[in-house]
């Protein structure tokens, strides 16, 4: 099972976890499986903030193994 937080497209209407807004089904938003959280991709900044932080974290994780 894949945990790696990723966009997707929602099934089901949900809420934004950093500011509240509704997130209609349909709509991209970024998705941390692990703790269930979803943030909407228009509502707030923190879709683009966490997508931008994951993928840092992986950018490190392969220069640490050395697989850039």
């Amino acid at each position: 099972m894949n945990l790696d937080p990723r966009w997707i497209t929602t099934r089901y209407r949900g809420s934004c976890s950093r500011c509240g807004a509704g997130i209609p089904a349909g709509t991209q938003a970024f998705y941390y499986p692990n703790g269930k959280q979803l943030y909407g991709k228009t509502c707030c900044d923190a879709a683009q903030e966490a997508a931008a932080d994951f993928n840092a974290a992986v950018f490190d994780e392969a220069q640490y193994h050395g697989h850039w």
